[in-house]
């Protein structure tokens, strides 16, 4: 991944790697020996972000308190990912990505959960939540029928509101495209696999 201090030492041919070039014992003064006082730098030394260990992994951070990536860090105990990891990380190329937030089953689009509920006959029902109080407890479209049951909910056009994945007995996958309560489109999802079949 880049986290890598070669000093000049690697293969006896004077290889440095990318995080040498950040390494400064002094303002402007790029130091590439294991000593105690390097340290890591984006400002050309201006400012020292983390002391270089000089013990066990000569990139990783100096300090009584391993972080995530500590060639010897102990076992047993959790190493968080330090501010100044993030920053080496960033210089380094890798850029910080946060993950989407978990699909809502959240139909009407105001940001709360709803629930969908299938009779056993087969009709769908959404019920709006605002907390935990139903606002709306409509039917959601005709009865597709008892072979028709209801596999999941997903944002499947790329609208803000929450679409139905049903899945009949014999295998065929269908999706209702939902606006709020009320289906706009019943598309069948390609060839039908079989009985055999389950969407998980």
């Amino acid at each position: 991944m880049g986290r890598d201090a070669y000093l000049g030492l690697q293969s006896n041919i004077g290889d440095y790697s990318i995080l040498d070039l950040y390494r400064y014992s002094s303002p402007g003064v790029h130091d590439f020996t294991l000593t105690d006082r390097t340290y890591f730098s984006i400002d050309r030394g201006i400012t020292a972000i983390n002391s270089f260990s000089t013990v066990a992994d000569p990139a990783d951070w100096a300090g009584s308190t391993p972080d995530a990536f500590d060639l010897r860090a102990p076992v047993g105990q959790e190493n968080d990912v330090s501010p100044g990891d993030i920053t080496e990380m960033d210089i380094l190329g890798y850029d910080v990505r946060t993950p989407p937030p978990p699909p809502l089953s959240d139909f009407n689009g105001d940001g709360n959960s709803d629930i969908l509920f299938q009779n056993v006959d087969g009709l769908a029902a959404i019920w709006l939540i605002n907390g935990t109080t139903p606002v709306s407890e409509p039917v959601a479209g005709a009865n597709p029928g008892p072979s028709w049951h209801i596999v999941g909910t997903g944002e499947f056009n790329g609208g803000s509101k929450s679409d139905i994945l049903w899945q009949n007995t014999n295998g065929q996958a269908s999706i209702w495209l939902m606006n709020g309560t009320t289906p706009t489109a019943e598309v069948l999802v390609g060839s039908n696999p079989g009985p055999t079949w389950h969407i998980r």
